[in-house]
């Protein structure tokens, strides 16, 4: 309790306009913080966001729509100070000494840049993306160093607050992971192969979990300091990267694009099952002692494994457990970033025909290409913090869209008992084969295509359809409808649509010129229509099928001419109109007391 002859003069709360625009390239997917606005205690928000959204050339005006996706939240200082998070006595005795999680960049290319001594940069320094090399240091344009403010393709030097780099992946791991997954791809994931599934390109849960861990519980006494050209660290940073062991959350990751998490598909009856990994230990057995089931202990274990189900379902977190279980909604605000709202719209395609034509039917007259743009101002919203902080926007874009290899699970429903009856509701969670996702073949291993002798030689082929990618409750396949292409757009034309493919399929992994030999003399022997089966077939038949429920950025490049793992496609033209209204006078002249 605050000493009751102490007071002080309250200022006049001034108003402040903050607006802004913050343009930005994009990919599918990438949860990118277009708008970081630092909060006073007492301060009122209002603020008003608006997106304007143009798309790279396209090949053709595919069907479907894109969503633009908004949302916001706040990230509290005080939450990555454990001191401060207990509200603990005598811990602001001494502002000076109440620090926050910080980071003081070490020096690349093991110089003194105040020297002014000249820089020699090597092969090795610019031939890898990976934190190896000196080059990892510089800022990258699209890092979460370049959205935080800092200048890309500079050098970042002093100690640095990493309140919001941390808060930007508390706002992630709390509300767009899938707990259902063990891998967190960021936004180069998908950019190499597959087989190869670590930092930078995937991120495990655990590390994830482990850093955010242990600098919310570790005291901060000390800031970063710089020493000559190392560094050390006395924060609860730096037990954070000794405890998870990774180079993830250096320096060197947040000046990387790999510092950009995806965000997941939207909840939906083939993206939102539950892992088979730990299902087996949410199973409740009935006793059969004395040779007898009694009606008490079915009712009894029946019961215990409803309770298990929802426990498990929840998703492990305790707000998930008082979700399931009690109906409830916990409050997190005192424990991670506070959810504000959030905002979408959608984009459609417009056709573009070709009104000139060429000599050589190139670009005939009427030809057609796709133009995807769009852009809205949304509702104003008023916030009050009583926290210092960061307030962040963070937008993605999300397609809609169709699974050409979905089999639908009532088509193998063959007699009365296999189909559905009002009795048989919420029986229990219900497996989801792998053939009702992937379809009914994978390819076995081996990747090597050969040619010879009139014969086109690919690895060998099984059945899938014995097998479960995860659980979801009974009978989902009734509850819902899923789009799937058909005809020529999930083979040749499939740049048509935003297909959900589930990895690599077997057409794309081949070897170019001995499936060229082999398409080219099918072709002059095989009559169109048999042929279209054919290179069908190719498409449906995955060498290493992957149920990732993430967007990853480059799967959907097919339907641009930049069509790059890498590429981004989308041009953002994020604006936000803040108007602050703040305890601080307007004139900034020193006054006496």
């Amino acid at each position: 309790m605050a000493m009751m002859f102490l007071s002080r003069k309250r200022n006049k709360k001034s108003r402040f306009k903050l607006f802004s625009g913050n343009p930005t390239s994009a990919s599918w997917g990438t949860l990118i913080p277009t708008n970081v606005t630092r909060v006073v205690a007492g301060d009122d928000f209002s603020f008003q966001p608006g997106v304007g959204v143009q798309a790279l050339p396209i090949v053709a005006p595919f069907m479907g729509s894109v969503c633009v996706k908004k949302e916001y939240f706040f990230i509290p200082d005080r939450i990555y100070n454990i001191d401060r998070q207990l509200n603990f006595q005598g811990v602001t005795d001494v502002p000076n000494t109440v620090y926050k999680p910080s980071m003081a960049p070490p020096i690349p290319f093991d110089i003194n840049l105040a020297s002014g001594d000249k820089i020699n940069i090597s092969v090795s320094d610019v031939q890898t993306n990976l934190p190896s090399g000196s080059l990892s240091y510089i800022v990258s344009p699209g890092s979460l160093a370049d959205y935080m403010g800092e200048a890309p393709g500079s050098i970042v030097t002093g100690v640095i607050d990493l309140t919001p780099y941390i808060g930007y992946t508390d706002i992630y791991y709390n509300y767009y992971l899938n707990q259902q997954y063990n891998l967190v791809p960021t936004s180069l994931a998908g950019t190499k192969s597959d087989s190869a599934l670590e930092y930078p390109y995937y991120l495990s849960v655990s590390e994830l979990e482990g850093y955010l861990r242990t600098i919310k519980t570790t005291p901060n006494t000390f800031p970063a300091v710089r020493e000559d050209n190392s560094v050390s660290y006395s924060t609860n940073v730096d037990v954070a990267l000794n405890a998870v062991d990774s180079e993830a959350f250096m320096w060197s990751f947040f000046t990387g694009r790999q510092s950009l998490f995806q965000r997941g598909f939207p909840a939906y009856y083939l993206e939102a099952w539950l892992k088979t990994s730990s299902f087996t230990d949410a199973a409740v057995n009935v006793s059969t002692s004395g040779n007898s089931v009694s009606m008490r202990n079915i009712t009894f274990a029946s019961r215990m494994q409803r309770y298990m189900d929802l426990a498990f379902a929840g998703g492990g977190r305790n707000s998930d457990f008082y979700e399931s279980q009690f109906d409830v909604k916990l409050s997190q605000d005192n424990t991670c970033p506070a959810f504000l709202g959030s905002d979408s719209f959608d984009m459609n395609v417009n056709t573009l025909y070709q009104t000139t034509g060429f000599e050589d039917n190139s670009s005939p007259l009427g030809a057609f290409s796709g133009q995807l743009s769009g852009g809205t101002r949304f509702r104003r919203r008023n916030y009050h913090f009583n926290d210092d902080g960061y307030f962040m926007e963070i937008t993605s874009i999300v397609p809609r869209v169709y699974y050409p290899s979905y089999i639908n699970p009532t088509s193998r429903q063959i007699s009365l008992g296999q189909q559905y009856a009002p009795a048989l509701d919420n029986i229990a969670m219900q497996g989801l084969k792998a053939s009702t996702v992937f379809g009914e073949v994978e390819n076995l291993g081996a990747t090597a295509v050969s040619y010879a002798n009139s014969t086109l030689s690919v690895p060998g082929f099984k059945t899938q359809s014995l097998n479960y990618v995860g659980y979801e409750p009974a009978w989902s396949e009734l509850m819902t409808a899923v789009s799937k292409p058909h005809g020529r757009l999930c083979n040749d034309l499939d740049y048509w649509v935003l297909s959900r493919d589930y990895g690599r399929n077997l057409s794309s992994v081949m070897d170019s010129k001995a499936y060229g030999d082999f398409v080219s003399a099918a072709g002059t022997y095989v009559d169109e229509l048999s042929f279209q089966r054919l290179t069908a077939f190719f498409k449906r038949i995955y060498v290493s099928p992957s149920s990732c429920p993430y967007i990853l950025c480059g799967d959907f490049n097919y339907v641009f001419y930049d069509q790059r793992a890498t590429a981004e496609n989308f041009v953002l033209d994020n604006v936000a109109d803040i108007v602050v209204f703040r305890e601080k006078s307007k004139v900034n002249v020193a006054t006496t007391l």
